[in-house]
């Protein structure tokens, strides 16, 4: 009798047991996480955190700003039977130097060309993302010191844009 009074307790007790091992196994699993994330992928993102604050500005002591007159540019429209809207825009440049600035403005004509292509022929859809003025200034930076490492031939004078600014970008649908 003393057997079988013991025997309910006995599975009573196992019927915890599951239970408790699935509580310790989620307890361990959580404290691996928490190792993992603090010994392997913080020190990961930390690296890269540093990069990109360690990288050393551009210097703009001496920097010269151009500005170039306000261009406009059609539209494309989805629907042809709408009237083109127009994408209105002002560009600055931040020349290196006074060499670059005189340099730019010798070729205006060309840089304004290069400003014009970039703008034109832009979807209405796309003008709507806001990384379309970004990517336009990246492409205008690069084109523009492409243009005078060309134009400066073998002079050791450094020329270049440090940046490209939009003063306004500006999209004016017709009615």
């Amino acid at each position: 009798m003393a057997d079988e009074e013991q025997t309910p307790q006995a599975t009573g007790g196992s019927k915890m047991q599951p239970i408790i091992v699935g509580g310790v196994v989620v307890v361990i699993a959580a404290i691996a996480a928490l190792l993992l994330f603090n010994y392997w992928i913080r020190p990961l993102l930390a690296d890269t955190e540093e990069e990109t604050e360690t990288a050393p500005p551009e210097t703009i002591v001496g920097a010269v700003p151009y500005t170039f007159e306000d261009g406009y540019v059609s539209v494309v429209m989805q629907d042809p039977d709408l009237p083109a809207s127009m994408l209105a825009y002002r560009v600055g440049f931040l020349c290196a130097n006074q060499e670059t600035y005189d340099m730019v403005d010798a070729y205006k004509a060309l840089f304004i060309q290069m400003l014009k292509d970039l703008h034109s022929y832009k979807r209405r859809e796309e003008l709507n993302d806001e990384y379309v003025e970004e990517g336009i200034r990246a492409e205008a930076l690069v084109k523009a010191n492409e243009l005078l490492k060309q134009l400066k031939g073998d002079s050791e004078v450094d020329l270049r844009v440090l940046r490209v600014m939009h003063e306004h970008f500006c999209i004016q649908d017709q009615l």
